[in-house]
Parts: C-alpha cells; structure tokens; sequence
C-alpha cells in the first residue's frame, strides 16, 4: 500500500495527517476492533500494510526472465529467486515495495552494453521468492544474504530503487563496504513516511505502534536505531541519488538534505518522471551508467597507483563547496 505525498516543507519528527472522511471511518472501526480484539486488528493491518501487492509483468519482460541465468539463494529461511545476465563485474539491482527485480530491465542493456553482467533478484514475499510478508528489515537481510552468496565476485555497483534503495543503504552501512550505490527515489526518511502512511490510512496510532514494535522483534531490529536518512550519513561509498520532484510515494526533500550534507553524495533531480515511470527513462538511466562507469574507472587507478578506493571528498569540485546537483526537467506525465 503506498500514500501520496505531497513535497512542501514537510516537519518530519511531528506528523500532521489530515484523514478523509474514509479514513476517519477507518480509524473509528480499527479502534472498536482494538478493544475486543488485538491479534485480529494486528492481522489486518498487517495484511494491507506488510503484504506486497503483485507486480504487473510488462510485455517481453518475462522472455528476459528465461533468457536469464537462475539462482536461489536463502535468507531467513526462505528462498530468493535470483537471476544472472552476463560477466562480472557485476551491477546488482534492488526493487521496491511491490515490485520485482526484472523491473529494472529498460537498464540492463545499457549496463551489459558497458561491459557489466547484471545481476537482479525478488525480494522476500515478492515475485517468485518465498514469503508471505515483507519489510525494510526483511529486505536489508535478503541484500546481505545475496551478497555473501556472491562471496568473491567483483560486485561494480548496486542500484536500489524505493524501498529496496533503503535496503541498500543499510546493507553498506552493516557491510562497512565502500561499495558505489545508485539510489532512486530512494525511502530515506522511513520512520516519519511509515506514520505519515498509517495515520493518511486511518490506522490508530496504539495499532501501528504495537504492530511496529511486533515487527521489530521478530527481526531483532529497530526502525529508529537503522532509518536510512541516518544510515545514509555514515557512508563512505560514492552515491548517485535520482529522484524526482514531483514524486507522490516517497517524499524529494530528504534526498536534497542528504545531498547538501555530504561530499560523497550527489543528486540528480527529475521532474515529470514520478516514482515508477523514472526506471525507464533515459534522463535516470544515462546517468547512472555513466556514474557506475566512472567509479569503477576509479577503482581500476586506485588499484594501479596504491591509492585507497573512493575516497570521500574526491569528487570533482563543482557547486555546493564540492557537492553536486543537477536539475533535469522532464515535462511528461504520461
């Protein structure tokens, strides 16, 4: 389930919602049910909240699924249906919340064409994977897991997008590996848009409270101690941020602040390409290339010369006292 946003100058530590009149009646049923029932509430929640909708294939993308290489992987018990085109190294591919890693497919061409294999998988209750459910934490563990599975292949890059960007933030930060990152309209501030999704829904806050604390346990982890708008500010990685202006799932302003902050973080913005549509646009998938291209270039120097790999800082000096962003308009809301 997604909630649409709207990108002003939003308070991100004290949400203010205000509900439809659908979810006021949402609200006033939740809360009857939560004085008779608990569990139940909790397992409805869960269902509309934690449970990943199913990814509409688009034409050709499933002949490109058997031209792939197959493999599974395990994480959590479960296996992970992962496939492989190509030669390391390798650009490993992350999708978000109700997507699938075959997603990202109007960019392989121009990775493979670059000279990296690609690598890309379904995420956990997504796709073909195992699983009921999904969460942030589920994902971050399923990256982790594919990783080590991957062991020593040359990974050149990974690219998130959604949800599965913000896996990719806290698998770098867990790793401590300076791995190059491209995050699209990445879900950086998951604390303030997980409230800001439950309360636009009507759900009571004892509810989302109670059923965040439920998953927290069952993954040993905790939303505020790994939200990446933090996480992200720990990194040494060079990282590419495309996002776009208008984006109604997951809010810009984050991806600016990060950008301003840090030396080794650049943001390209978009206009019109909203927050499916951008994965398919040459105005995000041009940069990207060549932002992956250009990092690895540096690692192929740094191994000649002895230098140490992607230093921060070490970015061309352009504007921002050598933090880097660039607008691109796109007038198409088709």
């Amino acid at each position: 389930m997604t909630v649409s946003y709207r990108n002003s100058q939003k308070n991100s530590t004290n949400v203010r919602v205000n509900m439809s009149v659908a979810s006021r009646i949402i609200y006033a049923l939740l809360s009857v049910m939560w004085t008779v029932s608990k569990p139940l509430t909790k397992y409805l929640v869960r269902q509309l909240f934690f449970k990943p909708g199913k990814y509409k294939s688009r034409p050709g993308q499933a002949a490109r699924m058997t031209a792939a290489e197959p493999f599974t992987v395990y994480s959590s018990g479960q296996a992970l249906r992962c496939w492989k085109v190509g030669e390391g190294p390798y650009v490993v591919f992350d999708h978000g919340w109700a997507g699938r890693g075959i997603q990202f497919d109007h960019m392989f061409d121009p990775i493979l064409a670059s000279g990296y294999g690609v690598i890309f998988f379904d995420n956990p209750g997504h796709g073909d994977s195992q699983g009921a459910y999904a969460n942030y934490f589920l994902l971050s563990n399923a990256l982790g897991h594919l990783m080590t599975y991957l062991g020593n292949h040359q990974v050149a890059a990974l690219v998130g997008h959604s949800l599965g960007a913000g896996a990719v933030i806290n698998y770098l930060w867990q790793s401590k590996r300076e791995i190059p990152a491209v995050l699209i309209a990445p879900a950086l501030d998951l604390v303030d848009t997980l409230t800001h999704t439950f309360e636009s829904y009507g759900i009571p806050k004892p509810v989302y409270r109670s059923l965040i604390r439920e998953v927290e346990q069952e993954t040993g982890h905790a939303f505020e101690l790994e939200n990446p708008v933090d996480l992200i500010q720990t990194l040494d990685s060079n990282l590419l941020i495309i996002h776009d202006l208008n984006d109604r799932a997951v809010p810009f302003d984050p991806s600016w602040a990060v950008s301003q902050q840090r030396e080794n973080i650049r943001l390209i913005q978009t206009q019109g390409l909203g927050h499916i549509r951008i994965l398919s646009r040459l105005e995000a998938i041009t940069p990207a290339v060549e932002f992956i291209g250009s990092c690895m270039d540096r690692v192929n120097s740094s191994r000649s010369s002895g230098n140490s790999l992607f230093p921060v800082g070490d970015q061309d000096a352009e504007n921002n006292n050598g933090r880097s962003h660039t607008l691109v308009q796109v007038q198409d809301f088709t």
